[in-house]
């Protein structure tokens, strides 16, 4: 059959096709705008139940000058946190709009002053409080202004640009990325080892006009997603049956890097886990932008992965950076509003993955006297006046 018989017998199916498509319109027009209703009616009666039922506090932690307790004080905390747990039936969900309540977790440069950030509902803040003082006597808590409520999407590249991304899990969330026991048992035994220090250089780096943000929204979780988890390691083990291998058992057949996935699956999954996302978000003024800043903040959080189990990646569809060869401008400047809006509401929408406690208090710990960045802001005595470099401190 030649080239041009080909391509005729294609095009002619192809037109039947999408004359049958056309002939059953009245199927599949019904279905989808009954799709587009049901997303559209959820929409709205979540955001009706958010306007009405939920007041969010913001909160920043000032840390004490010598912290000798860190990152598994922090796993408590949030383990506390997960306390906010409460379950939804169908009925609350699609009539009456209600959602989980969920946290902000964030560590946030402006100008190169590091802040650490929960940003939490009122109904929350004994809860957030006593888990944070219980662990952390000497720290004080001052609630302030939402800082990201200050940029509007009408400045957006006018006095001010933005470059933000989502990050998603390598592989299935089931596997744990790098947590902080490890970071200490294998660079220096019997000492703690921070990750937190590369970010926190990068974010003091900032200068005059420039912010930078790290978010992870949490909402607490049931064990469900821990069945994935058992699944995963149940794959492993029957990828090592094979007739040669005669009576050995299947843990006996592991390579060490099937053992260490196990392991690692099994230690995640027997801890609290929460529905997460990463978000990153670089801001200035337009002529102060420069975005290698956002190089160090990357770089630190590859520390998280593991090659054998876990770590992030940024999600291609979030990222504001597009390379497309037309359209490119608009995409890009539709992105950038979707990203502001989703970090000012700490929105958990599409591909979020779960963490345990263990995995969130490795990315966000008030960092240890061996972080020595200056721009952290600590208690110098009890009691003092809060920061003044947020908005909403001033006298």
């Amino acid at each position: 059959m030649s080239l041009i018989e080909s391509l005729t017998l294609v095009l002619t199916g192809g037109w039947e096709i999408l004359k049958v498509v056309a002939e059953l319109w009245w199927i599949w027009i019904p279905i989808l705008l009954t799709l587009v209703f049901i997303n559209l009616w959820e929409e709205y009666v979540i955001e009706r139940y958010i306007i009405n039922n939920w007041e969010w506090v913001t909160l920043e932690v000032a840390l004490q000058p010598e912290v000798e307790k860190s990152q598994r004080a922090m796993e408590q905390v949030i383990t506390a946190m997960h306390g906010a747990f409460s379950s939804i039936d169908l009925w609350q969900h699609w009539w009456d709009g209600e959602i989980p309540e969920h946290f902000g977790l964030e560590i946030v440069s402006r100008g190169g002053d590091v802040h650490f950030i929960i940003h939490t509902l009122r109904d929350n803040l004994d809860l957030v409080k006593s888990a944070v003082y219980s662990q952390f006597p000497d720290v004080e808590i001052f609630e302030i202004e939402d800082y990201s409520k200050e940029y509007t999407h009408e400045d957006l590249e006018r006095t001010y640009d933005l470059w933000g991304t989502d990050f998603t899990l390598a592989k299935q969330e089931s596997y744990p990325i790098r947590t902080y026991p490890e970071f200490s048992e294998k660079e220096a035994p019997g000492v703690e080892v921070d990750p937190l220090g590369q970010i926190t250089e990068g974010m003091a780096s900032l200068g005059p006009g420039e912010e930078l943000w790290l978010q992870i929204p949490i909402r607490p979780s049931d064990d469900s997603w821990t069945k994935k988890g058992q699944e995963e390691i149940d794959s492993i083990l029957g990828s090592t049956d094979t007739d040669e291998q005669g009576n050995t058992s299947a843990v006996q057949r592991l390579t060490p890097g099937q053992t260490e996935q196990i392991k690692g699956i099994e230690r995640k999954i027997a801890k609290v886990g929460f529905q997460c996302k990463l978000r990153l978000v670089y801001l200035a003024e337009i002529d102060k932008m420069n975005k290698s800043h956002i190089s160090p903040i990357a770089g630190g959080i590859d520390q998280f992965g593991d090659n054998t189990l876990n770590g992030f990646k940024p999600d291609s569809a979030t990222k504001t950076s597009v390379d497309l060869w037309r359209k490119q401008n608009v995409i890009r400047r539709f992105r950038k509003h979707i990203m502001l809006n989703n970090y000012q509401k700490r929105k958990l929408n599409n591909n979020t993955f779960h963490l345990n406690a263990e995995e969130l208090a490795t990315i966000f710990h008030f960092p240890g006297e061996h972080v020595t960045t200056t721009a952290l802001h600590r208690v110098q005595s009890k009691k003092t006046s809060p920061p003044s470099s947020l908005p909403g401190m001033e006298e």
